[in-house]
């Protein structure tokens, strides 16, 4: 590594998509710990799906041709993602937009990193698990359809994809209610 090396310089949008596809598996399986009642307890499960939906709009914008660089630049904004993302073709249903850029706007990433007083008043976890769901399927589905230049890199070629459905094969099914 040099100097001017960044963590994640040399991943491609499929060890991205990968990478986000485990985090969002890991909030699923978080989520059996969140208690009724308890908005403090869905706090580690919130981080998952958050980073999960941020890595994926990131593995779009690699897809695309967005370098790290700009893509670093905009921070852990959720909206300034999604608008480049949108730019580049990637089309969600409009509630899922909206509530990316409510996400963004409310700043829930920071709150479920550091602000249990804030957690009561973040997303419904229905709302957050359908916007999870919706991302991954969509970004799933165009990395699969990316050149195959694209899925060199880390050995996470044993993720396989459903070009139809852009479901992994761990896949969870879409809450009710998002």
């Amino acid at each position: 590594m040099t100097a001017n090396y960044y963590p994640g310089d040399g991943a491609s949008p499929y060890d991205m998509n990968r990478l986000a596809d485990l985090y969002r598996d890991a909030a699923h399986r978080s989520s059996g710990s969140i208690q009724i009642g308890d908005p403090l307890s869905a706090g580690p499960m919130r981080l998952l799906a958050i980073h999960s939906i941020e890595l994926n709009l990131s593995a779009y914008l690699l897809l695309h041709g967005v370098t790290w660089a700009a893509i670093r630049k905009m921070g852990h904004d959720l909206a300034a993602r999604l608008e480049c993302a949108e730019g580049k073709g990637l089309v969600l249903r409009e509630r899922t937009a909206a509530h990316i850029s409510a996400m963004a706007r409310d700043r829930e990433y920071l709150i479920a990193r550091y602000g249990p007083d804030c957690l009561s008043t973040a997303s419904q976890i229905n709302r957050l698990l359908a916007t999870l769901e919706e991302v991954a399927r969509k970004v799933s589905l165009a990395v699969a359809d990316g050149p195959p230049s694209q899925q060199i890199g880390l050995q996470t070629s044993s993720s396989k994809v459903d070009r139809r459905s852009g479901t992994h094969m761990n896949e969870r099914p879409t809450p009710e209610g998002g």
